[in-house]
């Protein structure tokens, strides 16, 4: 199953399952990792993307003991957060310690009764992120363009996504799903009928040219011009 095979963790116990005479330093894995609910991919910054995932979580009345792991993710271990969301009079968050030699971290929750409980767990995951490309085609006339833009979203973070919220640094989001080692490019923009203007640029200081000297003619630079404002109905380019 997606999503399960990279993050291995949040297993619980309660106090009276660990009181069983195991080995000291073997942590117990009793209870199947819950499904992985609402996900949220934020890509504000360029450095690190923030996850954001809810999953519920089956307590037992007393303390609890819930492991994360997370082998072969890109994760920054200082930056995992789990926040309750439900009972937050009656679940307590006691402690967070991890493991020695391991890629995880187990919480200690207090849970006043036995119910199923609703957590945020939020983290920092390297090796994903996303590059923005245009591409605009003019008409004959050189007076109107086809301009499209492009979100190309690339994961190398070891984990995969089967469905999230995908929220850029300019407030656009959309659903999508990505997985490991996979690359995707969506169309963000489309604007098929935006006025431009063409415009020559001639700077004698880059491209001297002496008609008396020179037999052939010098090359002017040609761009197009185009007004983000409402008149022209690209006012959100």
């Amino acid at each position: 199953m997606k999503g399960k095979r990279h993050i291995q963790g949040l297993f619980i116990f309660g106090v009276i399952l660990a009181a069983l005479a195991l080995p000291a330093e073997a942590r117990i894995k009793l209870v199947a990792l819950p499904e992985r609910g609402p996900t949220v991919i934020r890509l504000d910054n360029p450095q690190a993307t923030l996850i954001e995932e809810e999953r519920v979580l089956t307590l037992q009345k007393g303390l609890n003991k819930v492991d994360f792991s997370w082998k072969g993710v890109t994760i920054d271990e200082d930056s995992i957060r789990l926040t309750v969301l439900t009972h937050l009079d009656k679940v307590t968050l006691l402690s967070v310690s991890y493991p020695p030699d391991e890629e995880a971290l187990v919480w200690e929750i207090h849970s006043g009764e036995a119910f199923e409980v609703t957590v945020r767990i939020s983290y920092l995951l390297f090796q994903i992120d996303r590059l923005t490309t245009y591409k605009g085609v003019v008409d004959k006339e050189e007076t109107r363009i086809r301009l499209k833009s492009f979100l190309v979203l690339r994961n190398f973070s070891g984990e995969d996504f089967e469905k999230a919220g995908v929220f850029l640094d300019y407030g656009q989001s959309f659903d999508q799903g990505i997985s490991h080692e996979e690359t995707q490019q969506l169309l963000v923009l489309n604007k098929p009928d935006v006025p431009v203007e063409k415009v020559w640029t001639f700077d004698a200081r880059k491209l001297p040219w002496d008609p008396e000297k020179i037999d052939t003619n010098v090359g002017i630079p040609v761009s197009y011009r185009i007004k983000n404002i409402e008149d022209t109905g690209s006012d959100d380019l």
